[in-house]
């Protein structure tokens, strides 16, 4: 309930006053947002290619982007 109501605080982006008035950014669905996380693991040639194909460092700074997307992802989404 708490994060709940700190996530819809942090989405207020202004208020009005003579008869009250209150705006915020909506929540994206997390549909949406798993749509782009597939995407963009799509993009990553590491997950793909054959490995006698790649280069090792290209490889690493790929693995350290799609652990990077991960972890944005997985801390925007609701755990249910």
């Amino acid at each position: 309930m708490i994060s709940q109501l700190r996530r819809f605080v942090s989405r207020i982006t202004g208020f009005s006053t003579p008869i009250i008035g209150l705006s915020w950014t909506p929540d994206e669905p997390e549909r949406e947002k798993i749509r782009a996380l597939l995407v963009f693991l799509e993009d990553r040639r590491t997950l793909y290619n054959p490995y006698i194909m790649e280069i090792c460092e290209h490889s690493y700074v790929s693995v350290h982007e799609i652990r990077d997307e991960l972890t944005k992802v997985i801390s925007q989404i609701n755990e249910d």
